[in-house]
């Protein structure tokens, strides 16, 4: 007995796609939920008129190298529409031979979270690493949502403890 994809009907293909989501898996071109757009158009409206396939933002910090990562986040929020995000930022810069240096990654992760602030009210959870200056711009008395916060401070180049 043989099955058809084609024949299952547009929610059952969308739940799915909600299983084939890993609890992180990075903003990237050719990562899940994108990938599965990819596939055809049938696959591709499922995947985009499906708000809580794109509630997961992760980022680490080889992902700023990706080119167009500031585009690829704001469509990210845009596919979520008003639905609760969940939000892992994993971009700290860790590198003992130039702790009194600016952190390479500083400028990207400031523009990607200016992109992120007016989002901050959707925030279910916020976890990560990154320097204590994004977490300025995150306007964290705005995430009235949020349920989960797990940060670490990086930004003098060590382990130096939570946010509270």
């Amino acid at each position: 007995m043989s099955a058809d994809i084609h024949g299952l009907p547009d929610e059952l293909l969308g739940m799915i796609f909600a299983d084939c989501l890993q609890e992180r898996t990075p903003l990237k071109p050719f990562y899940t939920p994108l990938l599965l757009a990819h596939v055809c158009s049938r696959w591709r409206s499922v995947a985009l008129e499906k708000p809580a396939l794109w509630t997961k933002i992760t980022l680490y910090k080889e992902d700023l190298n990706v080119r167009g990562i500031v585009e690829l986040l704001e469509m990210w929020l845009r596919l979520s529409r008003r639905k609760p995000l969940d939000v892992h930022l994993d971009v700290h810069w860790l590198d003992m031979s130039t702790w009194d240096a600016p952190s390479p990654t500083l400028p990207f992760c400031q523009d990607l979270a200016s992109v992120l602030s007016p989002h901050c009210h959707r925030f279910r959870t916020l976890t990560g690493s990154f320097h204590v200056s994004i977490a300025s711009l995150l306007r964290f008395s705005n995430m009235t949502s949020l349920e989960e916060l797990d940060l670490l401070d990086v930004s003098q180049g060590l382990d130096t403890g939570y946010f509270d």
